[in-house]
């Protein structure tokens, strides 16, 4: 449970310890297409070692700074080993990240204990906006029972060509998939879940083509093919290699998962379209590349014109 507020946490001069105070972004080891910077646990757990030792699974999630205010309730639902991925597009965001991620350590036990973060940042990332760091009176100013309202707070540092940055650029979250995998110290490693008692409900005997399971996994699992950045056939065209890779699929009972806020597709903005329709010819390629890859197509998934993904 978060505590009530930040007062009793704070030294008498309002100040603590700013997470990533001692992060250097401007070296760190480049991606295989030599396009972004990534900095492996650059905030260490304060018991991820010791809760990665006990633990059979770890989650690996990813996310940008403008959605970190679901952590929080993540962490809620899963006390182990938490492995996260969090992409810094700008110096003003690194600054926001900063924060935030001090304020949940503070109030949130379970992340200052059992969450790693690693960061990962854009090639351009010294070419933006620098916000000088400004010292904030935490005491009275965050309350730890509203992170969604403290986030919106400190979004508003970022600057115009910031945000302009963000919505011309794809997400690279694939890039962040893999990152957030391979921070994880377990053998196993799920994409969501929660710690309730879980058995098997069935095997899936119907593969179907597009199908995007949350999962619970060895980390040999075939890696997310970091060619797709931005929106469309991220996290689909990992399972399809599963899935063509011979990996067999089962539905876990008592628990269930729901998306958390639905777009209507006429609302989409056309950026996004965009990048779904780039990343839908590089799955063409993809699909081959693995049938050869494997030599093995259980479904004839590549000879049915019912799948034939096509660009209008």
């Amino acid at each position: 449970m978060p505590l009530a507020g930040l007062d009793s946490l704070l030294a008498p001069n309002n100040t603590a310890p700013l997470a990533f105070d001692n992060a250097d972004l401007s070296y760190g080891r480049w991606d295989s297409q030599h396009l972004y910077k990534i900095k492996d646990f650059a905030l260490l757990g304060e018991q991820y070692t010791e809760s990665s030792e006990s633990s059979l699974v770890c989650l690996a999630t990813q996310t940008s700074v403008e959605r970190l205010n679901s952590l929080p309730q993540v962490a809620t639902n899963w006390q182990g080993p938490m492995s996260v991925a969090v992409f810094s597009a700008s110096h003003e965001e690194f600054v926001v990240l900063q924060y935030f991620v001090t304020y949940m350590r503070l109030c949130f036990p379970n992340i200052r204990e059992n969450a790693t973060f690693h960061l990962l940042t854009p090639p351009d990332y010294d070419k933006l906006p620098r916000l000088v760091s400004i010292s904030f009176n935490l005491r009275g100013k965050f309350d730890c029972q509203y992170p969604d309202r403290t986030l919106k707070a400190l979004l508003k540092l970022r600057s115009l060509k910031s945000l302009q940055w963000r919505q011309r650029n794809p997400y690279p979250q694939n890039h962040m998939r893999n990152l957030a995998r391979k921070g994880c110290q377990t053998k196993w490693l799920s994409s969501n879940t929660n710690d309730t008692e879980v058995s098997i409900s069935h095997v899936v005997t119907n593969f179907e083509f597009l199908y995007e399971p949350f999962y619970i996994a060895i980390d040999s699992a075939p890696a997310h093919d970091e060619r797709f950045t931005g929106y469309g056939f991220t996290r689909n065209s990992q399972v399809y290699e599963m899935h063509i890779a011979g990996y067999q699929f089962y539905v876990l009972t008592p628990v269930f998962t729901g998306h958390w806020g639905l777009q209507r597709k006429q609302a989409r903005p056309a950026w996004r379209e965009q990048q779904n329709n780039v990343n839908r010819r590089k799955f063409d390629v993809f699909k081959s590349e693995i049938f050869l890859r494997y030599k093995n197509d259980p479904r004839l998934l590549l000879q049915s014109k019912k799948n034939q993904i096509l660009i209008k």
